[in-house]
């Protein structure tokens, strides 16, 4: 019989994880975090390994207190960088209210929004999640129990990309590992973990399914486990394929009308109905409104396509299906629709973590991923002597995001700030973390700490003569959330 550590380094084989890989671990500090951390450190080692815990802030501060020094003990003795990331207390809770989603589903939009800014934050672009065979049943029934999309009883895929059109990705590969192995494991190793006191709340659906549904379901149908994998196996294949035949009709119905894609409708409507609605995902997922769409309203917008309609609203949207044509006209403005229930972690949400912050004098600052500390000499006020970089700037100034067509008065001219952050090779995906400083006299100067190679801070600076009465000041720049563990 294989060992559960031959089973992971076998799972990790098939999902393409190179050794050498640098690689995020999303560590809770419970049991099945716990048992994956211990697993990648004996079967790659720790250099090349970050574990990111996120605090939501749902539960007693005595509770999250002992879990964290736990999960620090545990990284410090396994020899693993640390992140610990705080989410602001309410912030989860106002997200769900706006949302219209459950507790559930925001704490799991910021944790997911939380891991994509840490891996790209250190140039990592796979992040093992500990989610296993008990977790895939449990979905199964959650989503079973909830309705929509047929293609969500497919459950929880080994193996997904992120963010749109980047390489960066979530693996699983203890998704075929029940919960029973891990506990095993965990105590023959002698691991310690956290118990989260909300896992026993049936105020959850999935702990109602978990501590209710699934302890009859065990004692009546004692095989039904498998049956459901079964099932949730081949939805996957067959919504693959589905997938498939439905981009390979996009190529023949799409087209531009007014520099706006739009779909031919009498090639649409010559489509099966599930070859039709999974077009109608695909186009609206590239207009960026996909996640706003549930079962019944791609019925409804296809209903109306079918029926001839030259105008519809579906999912709060207009539709002009005029010139035989479907176009988005943009957000329904009295629309009797209901907005979406599920919140979607795959949505930009990071970049909305705006930059906004008016210095007035030396001292520490937060402001969005950064920690600033703003002194007039290095080694005063928290600033090192061999640290920080030194600014023109003059009192009150700006820290703020990159806007477009921002531009910045260096000695070979007015250059825009979009060519200079490519000329010092920060990725495009990291340009929205850079901060733009800004006084009186304009953009004083753009800090290069996030995106580009290695972690030093630099500074693209104005033209120094364009400010009368700036100051040279000092500013040291870290990240917030980081605890890494000296190893």
């Amino acid at each position: 019989m294989k060992t559960l550590e031959t089973v992971v380094k076998e799972a990790l084989f098939r999902l393409g994880l190179d050794r050498e890989q640098p690689v995020i671990v999303a560590f809770s500090g419970g049991l099945d975090s716990t048992v994956l951390l211990d697993l990648v450190v004996r079967i790659r080692g720790s250099e090349n390994l970050r574990a990111v815990y996120v605090c939501h802030n749902l539960r007693p501060k005595e509770e999250l207190e002992r879990e964290v020094s736990l999960i620090k003990e545990a990284c410090r003795t396994k020899r693993v960088r640390l992140t610990l990331v705080q989410i602001r207390e309410g912030a989860i809770a106002g997200y769900a209210k706006r949302a219209k989603c459950g507790i559930e589903a925001a704490a799991r939009h910021f944790r997911y929004c939380a891991l994509i800014r840490t891996a790209r934050r250190w140039g990592i672009s796979t992040i093992l999640t500990a989610h296993h065979a008990d977790d895939q049943v449990e979905t199964f029934l959650m989503r079973l129990l909830r309705g929509g999309m047929l293609s969500s009883l497919a459950g929880i895929t080994p193996s997904r990309i992120l963010v749109n059109g980047s390489n960066l990705r979530v693996l699983r590969p203890l998704l075929q590992i029940e919960r029973r192995a891990l506990r095993d494991y965990a105590e023959e190793q002698g691991l310690r973990w956290s118990e989260d006191s909300t896992n026993d709340d049936t105020v959850f659906l999935r702990n109602r399914v978990r501590h209710m549904l699934i302890p009859h379901l065990d004692g009546q149908f004692p095989s039904w486990k498998r049956a459901v994998m079964g099932y949730a196996s081949q939805i996957g294949e067959a919504e693959a394929s589905l997938r498939s035949v439905a981009k390979g009709c996009m190529v023949a119905i799409q087209r531009e009308c007014r520099g706006e894609p739009a779909l031919d409708l009498d090639l649409f409507k010559r489509e099966p109905a599930a070859v039709r609605q999974r077009i109608l995902r695909l186009f609206l997922h590239d207009l960026g409104i996909g996640h706003r769409f549930g079962h019944h309203a791609l019925r409804g917008l296809d209903a109306a396509i079918s029926s001839g309609a030259l105008k519809t609203e579906a999912g709060g949207y207009e539709f002009d299906l005029s010139e035989g044509l479907l176009r988005c006209k943009g957000r329904a403005r009295f629309s009797s629709a209901p907005q979406a229930r599920n919140a979607s972690f795959l949505l930009d949400s990071y970049k909305e973590d705006q930059y906004f912050l008016k210095v007035q004098a030396p001292g520490e600052y937060e402001c969005g991923d950064f920690r600033f500390i703003v002194a007039r000499a290095r080694g005063s006020d928290g600033i090192p002597e061999n640290a920080g970089i030194a600014l023109s700037l003059v009192f009150p100034f700006i820290v703020r995001s990159r806007k477009e067509g921002d531009a910045l008065h260096t000695e070979a001219g007015l250059k825009r700030i979009d060519a200079l952050l490519q000329e010092a090779r920060v990725p495009a995906h990291a340009r929205y973390m850079v901060p733009v400083l800004e006084d009186k006299y304009g953009i004083a100067a753009v800090l290069l700490h996030a995106g580009a190679k290695g972690q030093n801070l630099a500074a693209l600076c104005r033209k120094p003569s364009l400010g009368e009465d700036c100051e040279i000041v000092y500013i040291f720049l870290s990240m917030k959330g980081d605890y890494t563990i000296n190893v």
